[in-house]
């Protein structure tokens, strides 16, 4: 275990999320994104508290500090859709992202449902391979204006291996 503990997200740790989520995508999508498409920051504090209304944010922390965050919404009694997966940079590439993903499948399957679904930017290899090393395919592309966007499911969430247990 990477994380010294995932903690379900309140209101008061909205700042922190929201400044973890934009200083990761701006040193990612900035290069990617064409500027007057790119918007900084991505997502303001009242957007973030705006939506915990509708999904649950999820923490990693080492040492107190929150390190990573990751959402889950739930869309209807099947499905849910995993958002803002974000790893402060200087924490990246030691597992918890993956920690991160692994408890949030775990999440949806304790509510019982069978198939997860997200976003990517087609020009992000790197996440779309972390989410391809997690199971998770490509069902589908939409085009943004800026570059495609991968449409992805995750039909593991119904039939958990091992690793998910």
């Amino acid at each position: 275990m990477v994380c010294e503990e995932i903690v379900k997200a309140n209101q008061s740790l909205a700042s922190e999320i929201a400044s973890i989520i934009n200083e990761t995508n701006y040193m990612y999508y900035r290069p990617l994104i064409p500027g007057v498409h790119f918007k900084y920051p991505i997502i303001t504090v009242d957007e973030v508290i705006n939506y915990m209304r509708s999904m649950e944010f999820f923490l990693c922390k080492l040492g107190g500090e929150i390190v990573g965050v990751i959402a889950l919404k739930i869309l209807d009694k099947e499905e849910g859709m995993v958002r803002f997966t974000y790893v402060k940079l200087c924490y990246q590439r030691k597992g918890i992202g993956s920690e991160l993903l692994n408890f949030v499948v775990k999440q949806a399957r304790s509510r019982g449902l069978k198939k997860l679904k997200l976003v990517v930017h087609s020009k992000a290899l790197w996440a779309m391979r972390f989410y391809r090393n997690h199971g998770f395919t490509v069902v589908g592309f939409r085009d943004k204006g800026h570059g495609w966007i991968c449409l992805w499911k995750n039909y593991c969430v119904k039939n958990f291996s091992q690793e998910y247990l």
